[in-house]
């Protein structure tokens, strides 16, 4: 089994490889969250059936209650993440986590339909342990019967996902989510059962998991991105540099879709160059 060269760059950051030739379009929405239903679906309006209505306000109400109980652990949040990151990022993590939560209705669509797959096994990247175990393993569980997240090995190192899971009660909410502490050769088996399996990582383990997943399964791979920084003439020089600087620096330098490449116009290009010199040099660094 091979990927074909179906490919969909999401706002110059995440690409998502399908894994074969059935696209299964409605589960890749649901975990790309940040694209909008508009952008994917030609519908001008929709109606829902009694059931549809049903499954939806089941679902909101799930996630209302999630938003309220990371609020309510904001704190305790930092605490937990503190040993594994700052606590700006996780700051971040919980605003970007609420936003997507609050965002859901774009794509209500999709997730009206409701369980659409049977197994996902999901492959949780190092980095934003909250917010990606809310799009990759939490929201993807309403399209299917069954979610098993696996952390990676630094994440399990510091056991932050389970704790995430048992600090928030997730089980009272996700009976369907089963977090999965065990090495890549433990986990083979959940890949092998899956109709969907989403990893983020680098697209070159592509291959070594396509040959592990069963024929008929969908492969979402989340790699990164060049997401190159443009600077037009016109720009406020300082401010780009504080822009470029939170990019490139956000998390320490460890975000997939952070830019690889900064395009500025030559008019401007050695006054930038020597402003972000200097300020990137005064920026504190430790280990």
């Amino acid at each position: 089994m091979s990927y074909t060269d179906i490919k969909i760059n999401i706002l110059g950051g995440p690409m998502f490889y399908i894994g074969n030739r059935r696209f299964i379009l409605n589960i890749l929405v649901v975990i790309a969250t940040t694209i909008s239903m508009q952008q994917l679906c030609m519908e001008t309006s929709i109606h829902f059936d009694l059931d549809q209505e049903k499954n939806l306000k089941e679902i909101y109400a799930c996630t209302d209650k999630l938003a309220h109980r990371i609020k309510e652990k904001a704190n305790e949040l930092k605490v937990t993440l503190s040993d594994y990151q700052t606590y700006n990022v996780t700051d971040y993590e919980i605003e970007r986590s609420l936003r997507t939560l609050a965002g859901l209705d774009y794509n209500s669509f999709y997730l009206a339909k409701g369980e659409q797959t049977d197994s996902a096994a999901v492959m949780l990247p190092s980095n934003l342990p909250l917010y990606s175990l809310v799009v990759f393993g939490l929201i993807p569980s309403f399209a299917c019967k069954q979610v098993y997240v696996r952390p990676n090995s630094i994440l399990q190192k510091y056991n932050i996902v389970s704790r995430l899971y048992n600090l928030l009660n997730l089980e009272t909410l996700f009976k369907k989510v089963s977090i999965i502490n065990t090495n890549h050769a433990g986990f083979k088996s959940y890949i092998k059962n899956a109709n969907l399996v989403v990893f983020t990582g680098n697209p070159n383990n592509a291959d070594t998991l396509l040959k592990e997943m069963k024929e008929g399964s969908v492969l979402a791979l989340n790699g990164s991105g060049h997401n190159p920084v443009v600077v037009t003439a016109s720009a406020n020089v300082d401010k780009a540099v504080k822009g470029v600087l939170l990019l490139k620096g956000f998390n320490g330098g460890q975000d997939c879709a952070g830019p690889d490449a900064i395009l500025v116009h030559h008019d401007i290009a050695q006054e930038f160059i020597d402003k972000f010199q200097k300020r990137y040099s005064s920026l504190n660094w430790t280990i």
